[in-house]
């Protein structure tokens, strides 16, 4: 299983980003609140704004005309963010993390004949919204979308609401031994004092072993 967390980091290299986009967008303490025994954790220290290694690269990214595509050219209220370089960035952090990511999940089927990777986030409470949202792509068996829904099931669960979708590592889109899902918590379930915080912590670590437990039992 591996643990893949894109948006925790908070390093911004030094460009100016206001404190406000940084607090509503960053996945905060999701590399503490998902980790598990059996997972290998990718965990992103620079932040979103400078480098989201989970957008495409050039301007077929549907958030690239929003200004927050590769390289994040607006925040969260249309404010202007400072132009940085590119390309160097996609060539020492983003190909870097892409090729990081394709070597974990080729190391693993050396060993096993399924690999579920989790695509773990949070994201900002409004209102309509769940405390928890399951991505999935047509790679996700519906199997294991069941097992985690029933797991939340004292939770309200969205399924690809309000968000959709999962990481699939480049080199194993279309390959059924690659199993994508994503997992996102709603930031109220946790932010607000540590209690919450422990509490999620063992829900998301319970639900894990649930994750890993359908990967050890899949052919």
């Amino acid at each position: 299983m591996i643990l893949h967390i894109p948006h925790a980091g908070i390093n911004t290299l030094g460009r100016n980003i206001e404190q406000f986009d940084i607090d509503y967008l960053t996945d905060w303490h999701t590399d503490k609140l998902f980790s598990h025994k059996y997972g290998d954790s990718m965990i992103q220290k620079v932040s979103r704004f400078v480098c989201d290694v989970e957008r495409f690269t050039d301007d077929k990214e549907p958030m690239y005309s929003q200004g927050q595509g590769i390289c994040y050219t607006k925040g969260t209220r249309d404010n202007d963010i400072g132009v940085i370089d590119k390309e160097d960035i996609i060539n020492n952090i983003y190909n870097k993390w892409h090729i990081e990511l394709n070597k974990k999940v080729a190391f693993s089927l050396c060993y096993f004949s399924k690999i579920v990777v989790v695509d773990c986030h949070s994201f900002p409470d409004k209102e309509g919204y769940p405390d928890f949202c399951i991505g999935t792509t047509e790679q996700t068996p519906k199997e294991l979308v069941d097992l985690v829904q029933y797991f939340l099931k004292d939770y309200h669960v969205g399924i690809n609401n309000p968000y959709c979708g999962s990481m699939i590592p480049s080199n194993y889109v279309g390959n059924e031994d690659v199993i994508p899902i994503m997992i996102e918590v709603n930031k109220k379930l946790y932010l607000n004092n540590e209690d919450d915080f422990n509490k999620i912590k063992i829900v998301i670590n319970q639900l894990l072993d649930v994750i890993s437990e359908y990967e050890s039992s899949v052919e």
